[in-house]
């Protein structure tokens, strides 16, 4: 399986995320989150487009 994340390599930790990322897909270890995990994950691309740090596809 291919996989293209999205990253802010200035992110603190990055290196550390695609790391586990990369061992997810390769199914070395399971991830287990919180059910609100959704609403936290869109919280943080609202907060990176507004800085700039995400762009929007048209």
């Amino acid at each position: 399986m291919q996989f293209d994340p999205l990253t802010f390599p200035d992110e603190e930790g990055a290196e550390q995320a695609l790391s586990l990322l990369r061992d997810y897909v390769e199914e070395k270890v399971q991830l287990y989150a919180p059910s609100l995990i959704d609403y936290e994950v869109l919280n943080g691309a609202l907060v990176a487009l507004r800085k700039g740090r995400l762009e929007r596809e048209h």
